[in-house]
């Protein structure tokens, strides 16, 4: 949502659209009284600008959402793996081997 003025080519960086919540995040409007901090936010530790800029496609964001498979890099992957107990990632497709 935040960088949809980047893809109607309004503007080059989320943060320059002037009504964009982006400005908050990247620290050029930090007394903005709508916008809040979260745990969510919190966790993340690069620059905000860093995930901003890095987004995803929407087509790849389409296919995850068609497939019901996590978006993210291998490491983060691996660590929703490792919480939920479950297989997230894509196994080799067809039938198991027979032993």
């Amino acid at each position: 949502m935040l960088r949809n003025p980047v893809r109607a080519n309004l503007v080059d960086k989320p943060w320059d659209y002037e009504w964009s919540s982006a400005k908050w995040l990247v620290g050029e409007k930090p007394d903005d009284p709508l916008a809040t901090s979260s745990d969510m936010l919190a966790d993340i530790t690069a620059p905000y600008d860093f995930f901003l800029q890095e987004a995803p496609s929407l087509s790849e964001l389409r296919q995850h959402t068609r497939t019901g498979r996590p978006l993210g890099s291998e490491s983060f992957l691996a660590h929703l793996e490792k919480l939920t107990g479950r297989v997230l990632r894509p196994r080799k497709r067809g039938p198991k081997p027979r032993s």
